[in-house]
């Protein structure tokens, strides 16, 4: 008689790699910074293009640095593509030692994964809230503390009572907690420190990584740096930056359309793409393969330039599949769809 198939083990087999397809996704979501291992200098290249008034300008950083600093972007590339209408100007922000700047993140998630010709949904919007306090502003660099205060659960879209008990743990442990990072004066993040989160409990450790993650990934999404030359409203330029996010590499294109400069703040309109490169990854453990991932859309941004960083709302939607193989060798192939809005707004 044919022994039955374990399903309990199958079922524990889908479920690693649902959870694990899940936090691939989250990485695709966007708040925080890069950085440098101390005595590592950025270094900034321009090389002008055909009349002079397209340039690109490359930053680039170490991978890794000490003290838990974190480098997401890699190489960033901004290439002017219009400079815009008379007059222009450089595009710089000018904030002083000593200021606080509040910002609200709201995040909006649905996610809907397909394995084996079943579908899991999920839903989550939430509400996260933090302080920059700029602590100094020396040789054009901004470092600032970066003060995190109460998150919480919004009712925005159905969330399942486990996922919203477990959502409230981890933002509660971010009550109080204080990071750190570094911009330059055309807003491009340099480095972040994360939170230290200690005594989180052993059963969320990793939906807290993932969370830390987001945020890490959140940062290099978000960070859209002026061009080094000057410019003028209906000015468009594309920033094109790269980074390894928990195993997995992204690159990120955003196009801005400027629509208004004053004294004071300028604004415009972005369209973005994040590209997870197909091939080998590994996520959370688990080996897997990247058959193609991509997620597009856009929204508004403006640059309060007595701020350290842009505020902005968007909304992106793609699709991501992923190869992962079981112990009995059997591929499986997830496709994840991705609905996800952001919000950076002044408090």
């Amino acid at each position: 008689m044919q022994n039955p198939p374990n399903t309990s083990n199958r079922r524990r087999n889908l479920s690693v790699v649902a959870r694990a397809a899940v936090a691939a996704t989250l990485l695709l979501a966007a708040c925080g910074d890069d950085g440098d291992e101390e005595g590592s200098d950025p270094t900034t290249t321009t090389e002008a293009v055909d009349d002079g008034t397209t340039t690109t300008t490359e930053r680039s950083t170490e991978d890794e640095g000490s003290d838990g600093e974190v480098d997401p972007l890699g190489a960033v590339t901004v290439e002017v593509i219009d400079a815009g209408e008379e007059p222009r100007r450089e595009l710089r922000v000018a904030v002083e030692p000593g200021t606080e700047h509040p910002v609200t993140t709201r995040m909006r998630q649905e996610i809907s994964i397909d394995v084996r010709g079943q579908t899991q949904e999920t839903a989550s919007a939430t509400e996260q809230a933090v302080v920059y306090v700029v602590d100094s502003v020396e040789d054009g660099v901004i470092s600032v503390t970066t003060k995190y205060q109460g998150g919480r659960v919004l009712d925005d879209v159905a969330i399942d009572p486990a996922t919203r008990r477990g959502l409230e743990e981890v933002l509660g442990l971010f009550e109080d907690a204080e990071g750190s990072a570094t911009y330059d004066q055309r807003g491009a993040l340099i480095s972040l420190v994360p939170p230290s989160l200690e005594g989180a409990p052993p059963q969320i450790a990793p939906a807290l990584e993932t969370m830390i993650d987001s945020m890490e990934s959140q940062a290099a999404q978000m960070s859209v740096p002026f061009p080094e030359e000057p410019v003028g409203a209906g000015a468009v330029w594309r920033v094109s930056a790269s980074l390894d996010m928990a195993g997995l590499p992204f690159e990120i294109v955003t196009e801005v359309a400027l629509t208004e400069v004053s004294d004071t703040e300028v604004s415009g309109t972005i369209d973005q793409t994040l590209t997870i490169v197909p091939g080998p990854v590994e996520v959370q453990g688990v080996a897997a393969e990247v058959v193609e991932g991509e997620m597009a859309g856009g929204g508004t941004i403006s640059w309060p330039l007595d701020r350290p960083v842009a505020l902005t709302t968007q909304e992106l939607d793609g699709t991501v599949v992923m190869r992962f193989e079981d112990p009995s060798g059997e591929k499986i192939e997830l496709t994840q769809r991705l609905y996800q809005s952001i919000e950076l707004l002044a408090k």
